[in-house]
């Protein structure tokens, strides 16, 4: 047997390594993620009592559906007062934009002549009691209080005056601006008001499933905190991390294709939406140890709707 010189051996090894590297590597891969869905918290926009709940857990509601109602009695209230202030600034603005009618002018003149007539009558009873108590017939609190009578009475001819001259020269501009924003501030009430009632019944945003109903009828819900909580199953997506090397497989927009274990035979569709900017450690419930320390991108992938037979929590294999 002939046995082959060492430096041939040594050029068959080197020539086999580099024979091995030349040769075509496997070009794809397996990235796996678990498809999730978005929850939506609706909350209670005030602190109120749970009056009912119309759906239970697990249950499938479509977009518009009523699934709570909290305690209205507070904020009917409020709407309703509301209503009756739009109500008088209304009819106080039409009446200033109307201007003054011949009853209202005969009104202020009777009032005016009563005013004037009291103030006579105090007139002539403080000089009365002036006179009684410079002859010491009438004590210092009985003259203030005929004092403060005439000035009472001659205050209310002012007023009675005023009144007159202002019906008869009809409304002024400053005073229809003022009624104007007034009626302004009280629509704006009753809106926010009308709102908040509104606010009262919880609607769902969007078709769903019925996932936590945290409260029960008749206990108080705090402010913000969910009264349900909706998942729309359609809704599906899964974050899948593309090692470092390999990112440039992926761009957004791009249709990836992937498997479920719950049915291995069939392949469904998803689209790239999201590629993380920056790079991070794969995280520790991804892979195994050994690759834990890899540098991976965090990519999102959207199912393509009208895969009804998905779920949330199944895993999700994707070949790269």
């Amino acid at each position: 047997m002939i046995w082959p010189k060492p430096t041939s051996l040594i050029f068959l090894v080197l020539l086999s390594a580099f024979l091995g590297s030349c040769a075509p590597k496997d070009q794809t891969f397996t990235v796996s993620g678990t498809l999730e869905s978005d929850d939506i918290d609706l909350t209670a926009p005030f602190v109120a009592e749970l009056l009912d709940v119309h759906f239970p857990e697990g249950a499938t509601v479509n977009a518009g559906d009523t699934l709570a109602v909290l305690d209205t009695t507070l904020v009917a209230a409020a709407r309703d007062a509301a209503q009756a202030a739009v109500a008088e600034a209304t009819s106080r603005l039409a009446d200033l934009q109307a201007g003054s009618d011949v009853e209202k002018i005969r009104a202020a003149e009777a009032r005016l002549a009563q005013a004037e007539s009291s103030a006579k009558q105090s007139l002539a009873d403080l000089r009365r009691s002036e006179k009684l108590h410079q002859e010491g017939l009438l004590d210092d609190r009985s003259l203030e209080q005929a004092q403060l009578q005439q000035t009472n009475s001659t205050q209310a001819v002012t007023v009675a005056e005023q009144e007159l001259a202002d019906l008869r020269r009809g409304a002024r501009i400053e005073q229809i601006r003022a009624a104007s924003s007034a009626l302004q501030r009280a629509e704006a009430e009753l809106a926010a008001q009308t709102k908040k009632y509104s606010d009262a019944f919880i609607i769902a945003p969007e078709n769903g499933v019925v996932q936590i109903l945290p409260y029960q009828v008749g206990e108080r819900i705090p402010l913000s905190r969910p009264v349900v909580t909706l998942r729309n199953p359609e809704n599906l997506w899964v974050k899948i991390y593309v090692p470092e090397g390999d990112i440039n497989v992926v761009r957004i927009g791009d249709t990836l294709s992937f498997s479920v274990d719950s049915y291995p035979e069939r392949s469904f569709t998803g689209q790239v939406v999201f590629i993380s900017n920056e790079a991070e450690f794969t995280p520790r419930n991804v892979q195994s140890p050994e690759e834990r320390v890899n540098l991976v991108f965090a990519v999102k992938v959207a199912v393509v709707a009208d895969q009804q037979d998905l779920r949330a929590g199944m895993p999700a294999d994707f070949v790269l």
